[in-house]
């Protein structure tokens, strides 16, 4: 007994700055374990997709594309332009038998704590363990997470943050080691940050490829480095390729196109605006994406102890500098002719959710500044105690409300897309009135018997004394396929009576008629390339030390 308290006791000391991450992120997250549900901008919809998801697996999408039971019944194609990561995690949490409210606060809390543990491995790497913890303890609290976790539910964002740190860290395992294994495993998160929240992706890469070309030694290093993205990139292609490539079919650009107008940030409400759990970010209690006043100060300072000498990463620093800089600089206004040439910001929408970026950047610089305090552990702890005291009201929800059960979000009538970004070229807007019947004729006389339906499958049996025009009701998009007795007949989507609806036409007699959603060609393509990129990946981590002793010969 003595000696199980001794090796206990000893654990907890080698890990005690894990220990306090997870003691102090519990704290932060007290507001999730309070009964019922908390009032948010996303939350509902994200639980309401959760649910989507769950049910598209189940009918055995994989990946999913169509969530059938959205948009009031007649489906939309959602999964293939949102971020597949979160829904694919809430479903397995559901499956062991977790409400999908209680699936969305375990993934958010988990999220929560474990991108700054994740950050402490990486620093712990680079600095004493007291200054990694400090700086992935600021990292917790920086004010765009809380505005995330709970003014806007956004699960996605907070699961992306899981793995900014993974991937720093195995970029740099792989410029300074140079292994295979390292280069396929960081891979993996790369494609799992993707995966997560595209968005985020977009902001966040162009930091990644400027961080291996800056930091590279040797410029044949390049290959590992640059190797880790691609690699990633190849994994997530199965998502990346159709939301991309398929977008054209949507009304995103329409949506999208000039709400970025909307959403600049001014200099002064990035170092500080008063809290609301709001939609606007102009108007008084509308939602605060600051950086807050200390992260945003901190680059100062970082640059004034740069200029003295006292700090030696000078290169570190500076690329630091220039991330947080130009982050700022593109959630501002100032940087409107940026948005208003470059197409992949205007997907974005919000300019300000580049502070998750400068926030990180501030991070880092203040890494380095504790690094130069050479023991003086005051400063330190006096910046912790202050952020600590700044994001106390930031602890908070709107209110809370009743939870609603599974049923409730089994059956959600709506997109779970606010701005109605995926809806489909060819209807007339987002279905508010759930149709009567799945099939019905449109055109002729005869009998529609045996329907069965799942999301990506409808067969039924027409008896038809005449020659029938049939409308399934459910948003056609590219994919969708009709075959009446095994043979492919021809889709009308844009009959004006059923404007973007399945309608298509029947022989007189009895037949069989399937449809069924498939995988389109470029779907198939990226499918392809992500099994392919899997597989190497696989393989090389199964039989690496088989081609060590190969490539020595």
């Amino acid at each position: 007994m003595v000696a199980f308290k001794i090796q206990i006791h000893q654990l907890i000391k080698k890990n005690i700055y894990l220990i306090l991450l997870l003691i102090i992120g519990l704290f932060f997250l007290f507001p999730l374990f309070h009964p019922g549900f908390y009032l948010s901008h996303d939350g509902f919809a994200h639980v309401a997709r959760f649910a989507a998801y769950f049910k598209s697996y189940m009918d055995g999408q994989f990946p999913a594309r169509w969530a059938a039971d959205l948009n009031s019944g007649y489906g939309t194609p959602l999964f293939i332009f949102f971020y597949p990561l979160p829904g694919f995690i809430a479903a397995a949490v559901h499956l062991i038998g977790f409400s999908f409210e209680t699936a969305f606060k375990i993934v958010m809390g988990v999220s929560f704590i474990l991108a700054p543990i994740f950050l402490f491995f990486w620093l712990k790497k680079q600095a004493t363990e007291a200054i990694a913890f400090a700086v992935s303890l600021i990292y917790m609290m920086l004010p765009y997470r809380f505005l995330d976790t709970y003014v806007r539910g956004d699960i996605a964002e907070m699961l992306s943050f899981v793995f900014i740190p993974l991937i720093f860290m195995f970029i740099d395992k792989v410029l300074q080691k140079k292994r295979i294994m390292d280069v396929l495993i960081g891979s993996i998160f790369y494609a799992l940050f993707i995966m997560a929240h595209n968005g985020m992706a977009v902001i966040f890469s162009p930091v990644f490829l400027a961080y291996c070309l800056i930091f590279v030694k040797k410029r044949k290093d390049l290959v590992y480095s640059l190797s880790t993205l691609m690699f990633g990139i190849g994994l997530s292609a199965f998502f990346t390729l159709p939301s991309i490539i398929e977008a054209k079919y949507t009304m995103v650009k329409v949506v999208l196109g000039s709400l970025y107008v909307q959403n600049f940030i001014t200099p002064w409400n990035l170092f500080y605006s008063r809290w609301g759990f709001g939609p606007e970010v102009s108007i008084e209690g509308g939602l605060s994406p600051q950086i807050g006043i200390i992260y945003f100060l901190a680059p100062f300072i970082t640059l004034v102890f740069l200029l003295m000498n006292t700090i030696k990463e000078k290169r570190n620093v500076l690329f630091w500098l220039m991330v947080f800089i130009l982050s700022v600089f593109i959630t501002t206004a100032y940087s409107k002719f940026l948005w208003d040439y470059l197409p992949i910001l205007n997907l974005l929408g919000y300019p300000w959710r580049f502070t998750a970026l400068s926030g990180f950047a501030s991070c880092m610089l203040i890494f380095y500044f504790f690094r130069s305090l050479t023991g003086n552990k005051i400063i330190m702890i006096l910046t912790i105690l202050v952020i600590l005291a700044f994001s106390l009201p930031f602890v908070t929800v709107d209110k809370y409300i009743p939870g609603r059960g599974d049923s409730f979000y089994l059956a959600y009538p709506g997109t779970t897309d606010y701005s109605l970004r995926t809806n489909t070229i060819w209807t007339a807007g987002e279905f508010f009135i759930r149709p009567k019947q799945q099939m019905e004729i449109i055109a002729g006389k005869g009998t529609i018997s045996n329907v069965t339906r799942k999301s990506n499958l409808h067969t039924f049996t027409t008896n038809a004394v005449t020659p029938l025009g049939i409308v399934d009701n459910t948003a056609y998009f590219p994919g969708w396929e009709v075959r009446v007795d095994g043979k492919k007949v021809t889709i009308q989507f844009q009959d004006m009576n059923h404007r973007g609806l399945i309608t298509f036409n029947v022989p007189k007699g009895q037949h069989n008629v399937r449809i069924r959603f498939k995988e389109t060609p470029i779907r198939l393509l990226s499918d392809i390339i992500s099994v392919i990129s899997l597989a190497v990946i696989v393989g090389v981590l199964l039989f690496e030390n088989r081609l060590k002793r190969y490539t020595k010969k």
